[in-house]
């Protein structure tokens, strides 16, 4: 199990696949979360699997968080599985994004400075239609995320998952917390990624490999439906990406032939631009490579 102190470095943009063992410690790190957010002035949304909300209520009381107070001011707040993942009785990844759309909405009209997502995975360990495609939702959902206002904590129990639908589903995170983090010295998430306006694009901070590939990918297909795309090329701030490996420098050559107008790589390293130079394709106009400074 993770060292519950290392929900202190997440931040609102991140979305972290928070993987565990030990219940009491996971119930530590997520009440650190919650009240973190509440002083914050972050509305947070807890999901609970199937348990009922005073379960969760007393959970999160014995680590001192005031829930009676936060759920009457509305700060808090406890739902459940079919409330938000579940209506209709299965789950529909595109239906439920909507409905987090919504949410973060209405805590902006609220005036929160940002919402924080706590979501409990362990309902997806059962008989649930739609629960194959939860990977596909979780590097969708990475576009919720992005613009800055949200950040998720999802918690998957190692107990429940195999490792190799696991380690699937935490690719579609940017970053993983995972047993042991945080324990010999300060954990931050592996990948942060963030959306940009003026120019239209993505910047990207920390490590970009294959165990956060499916997560960037799908934000990068994501951009191409933002409104301005189209009228100049998508910008991908890479000035602060301090690894990529190759398999990600194809990325980029793809989202660049795939973009409207193309894409350019905006700060890139001597290594990431050598690596962009070795794909096929690389070099037909459509992808533009600003070196650092």
């Amino acid at each position: 199990m993770a060292d519950p102190t290392a929900v202190d470095q997440l931040r609102l943009g991140d979305h972290v696949c928070w993987t565990f063992d030990d219940d009491a410690r996971c119930a530590a790190a997520v009440a650190r979360y919650v009240a973190a957010g509440t002083r914050d002035g972050h509305r947070v949304i807890y999901s609970a699997p199937g348990a009922p909300r005073a379960d969760i209520a007393d959970r999160l009381t014995a680590h001192g968080v005031h829930v009676p107070a936060l759920v009457a001011t509305g700060q808090l707040q406890i739902v459940t599985v079919p409330d938000t993942y579940l209506s209709g009785g299965e789950f529909r990844p595109a239906a439920v994004l909507e409905g987090w759309t919504h949410r973060l909405d209405v805590a902006r009209a609220a005036g929160y400075r940002g919402v924080r997502l706590v979501a409990d995975r362990s309902w997806l360990a059962g008989s649930v239609a739609g629960a194959h495609r939860v990977a596909w939702y979780e590097a969708r959902a990475n576009r919720v995320f992005a613009d800055g206002y949200a950040m998720g904590l999802c918690l998957y129990d190692r107990r429940l998952f195999p490792p190799v639908a696991l380690s699937r589903i935490a690719s579609a995170h940017p970053a993983t917390c995972r047993a042991g983090d945080g324990l010999d010295g300060p954990w931050t998430p592996l990948l942060r990624m963030a959306r940009t306006e003026h120019p239209a694009g993505l910047r990207l901070v920390g490590e970009a490999d294959m165990s956060n590939r499916p997560a960037l990918a799908a934000l990068l297909s994501a951009l191409f439906d933002e409104p301005g795309v189209g009228e100049g090329p998508l910008v991908v701030d890479v000035s602060a990406l301090s690894f990529a490996d190759a398999p990600t420098a194809t990325l980029f050559v793809r989202a660049a032939r795939a973009s409207p107008a193309g894409l350019v790589l905006w700060g890139c390293s001597a290594a990431l631009a050598q690596l962009v130079g070795m794909v096929p394709g690389a070099g037909d106009g459509r992808l533009q490579v600003v070196p650092a400074l």
